[in-house]
């Protein structure tokens, strides 16, 4: 949409939109970061029997649980904003 477009003038400020889409960005890669090294713990735990497997599944779903709530969250995000680019 072109800033001389009537609809532009109509649109709230987007500064909020972007911040927000930035922190939900940063804890996807948080969350990201958290299973992968999870699902690595676990892989070392398979071969290692003097580490505690149970500890490392228990670590790894933990952060399943976590990667699909910031999902959710970027989800819930991306529907509010087709409201705010269709109007």
């Amino acid at each position: 949409m072109a800033l001389d477009d009537p609809r532009a003038s109509s649109l709230p400020s987007l500064a909020p939109f972007w911040g927000q889409l930035q922190e939900l960005e940063t804890k996807y890669r948080e969350a990201k970061a958290a299973h992968d090294r999870a699902r690595r713990r676990l892989e070392v735990a398979r071969r290692a029997p003097d580490m505690d497997l149970q500890s490392c599944w228990e670590v790894y779903c933990e952060s399943i649980f976590s990667l699909d709530a910031v999902t959710s969250e970027l989800e819930r995000f991306r529907g509010n904003a087709i409201h705010i680019f269709s109007s």
